[in-house]
């Protein structure tokens, strides 16, 4: 490689130097001449995140200043749940840097991750930055590589390779600022306005997911009050149920009505009113079906995600990249400050909508758990070279966690109605109260 030129990248034009879009001159035709140079296209993402890093051996080993600032680079999510603590801590500065590969395994759900703990402020400000990436859409490094084009020893199917052999690439960077995309978005969506009398029948509106995803919380947060009313009254309409059940069983048998107390019943519950179904808008195709045709008036067709976006180009890079904010306060780091520092994949944005949750990882096309293969990077990057190396027992702390694909289901398409309440039986009828009475009657008889 003889030189290097910084172009603007896909979306938008980089401004910091760990990211962008390089050109660069990498062989040079034997008949010479400058016009026979074979250029590639390179992604500093994967560039810079296979320099400057050491690794230890082991997750929680003690870290070395001079060797082993980083956990291992490659960060395994085995099973779905998996919970794996990362630490970048003593020896890192300003010229270095660390970098982890999340993967997860087809059926065992998505990489995210989310900051648990940052005790480096003082010595230490970075770029948190991460890029993800279907497995079938890229070209990963070979495990070994020779001259001219050495790039070193990986393990197989994990790194990106940062050669393209396409024209251009396909990265979204709609997540490079985080405060643009809104928080849970799964991209654009577009609906058939049916506006009365509109002179173009067919007009589409587009607006983005997130305020769909939203509108959708806001609602399950309204029922989630009367699922809490729900099983309160359905413990106390069982109890209810129960006690006139046995009453009946009672007043019903000759000499348990005689000799029997009376079952002591408690008051009539009043159980709460359901909720109606949710009847407003909805996403075409329950999120697995991304090509639908028009639809009906509140029905929404998702757009494909510009990262994710089927592209044709033997070689090019279909990845989302961004950065995430790591907090508003510059003088504390804390639960609260890092309360929504994190990131699910396939999802935009940033806040307690995109942190790891339940089944809330997003897979743009037709998803199949058992099939889908997502990998993510997550990059520690120093953004002053001057910063002296962190010191001893000062550490950043990173929870990767594989969390479950959402096919269809809240919290990225519309809460479920909430279950009908258990209503409580007819009281005790008049008719069971005369069989009591002609019991207890004929027993007072005999005594005469």
């Amino acid at each position: 490689m003889d030189a290097t030129c910084t172009v603007a990248s896909a979306s938008t034009t980089a401004t910091s130097p760990y990211t962008g879009v390089l050109i660069s001159r990498l062989a040079k035709d034997a008949s010479s001449g400058d016009s026979t140079y074979t250029y590639a296209a390179m992604h500093s993402d994967f560039i810079l995140a296979a320099t400057y890093q050491g690794s230890t051996a082991t997750f929680g080993a003690a870290r070395v200043a001079a060797t082993a600032w980083c956990d291992p680079m490659l960060v395994p999510l085995a099973t779905l749940g998996t919970v794996q603590d990362i630490v970048s801590g003593e020896g890192l500065s300003g010229t270095k840097k660390c970098t982890y590969i999340l993967q997860a395994p087809a059926n065992q759900g998505a990489p995210a991750f989310s900051v648990k703990s940052i005790t480096t402020l003082a010595a230490l400000t970075f770029d948190l930055h991460f890029a993800e990436w279907k497995a079938a859409d890229v070209t990963f490094v070979a495990t070994s590589s020779a001259t001219p084009n050495f790039l070193g020893n990986y393990a197989a199917n994990t790194y990106p390779t940062p050669v393209s052999t396409g024209t251009t690439w396909n990265t979204d960077q709609a997540q490079w600022t985080p405060l643009v995309a809104t928080p849970g978005s799964i991209g654009s969506v577009t609906y058939w306005s049916q506006i009365a009398n509109d002179v173009n029948p067919s007009r589409q509106i587009t607006v983005d997911s997130g305020v769909l995803v939203n509108d959708w919380m806001m609602i399950n947060g309204q029922w989630a009050g009367y699922n809490n009313a729900l099983a309160a009254s359905n413990t106390a309409v069982g109890a209810y149920n129960t006690a006139i059940a046995s009453e009946k069983t009672r007043v019903g048998d000759f000499f348990k009505a005689i000799f029997e107390a009376p079952v002591k019943i408690p008051a009539r519950p009043c159980p709460p009113t359901q909720p109606g179904a949710y009847t407003g808008p909805m996403i075409w195709g329950n999120l697995t079906g991304l090509t639908a045709g028009a639809g009906a008036p509140q029905t929404l067709e998702m757009g494909a995600k510009a990262g994710f976006a089927a592209n044709a180009v033997s070689g090019q890079l279909k990845a989302t990249s961004g950065f995430i904010q790591v907090s508003t306060d510059s003088a504390v780091f804390n639960t609260t400050t890092l309360a929504i520092t994190g990131h699910t994949f396939g999802l935009y944005g940033q806040g307690a909508n995109t942190m790891p949750g339940t089944n809330n990882a997003f897979w743009v096309g037709t998803s199949a758990p058992a099939t889908n293969v997502g990998g993510m990077m997550v990059s520690i990057f120093p953004n002053d070279a001057t910063q002296a190396a962190v010191a001893a027992g000062l550490a950043i702390t990173i929870t990767a966690k594989s969390v479950g694909w959402n096919i269809g289901g809240y919290p990225l398409n519309a809460p479920a109605q909430p279950a009908a309440p258990l209503m409580p039986v007819a009281a005790m009828g008049a008719q069971y109260l005369v069989a009591g009475l002609t019991a207890a009657t004929a027993v007072a008889m005999t005594l005469f």
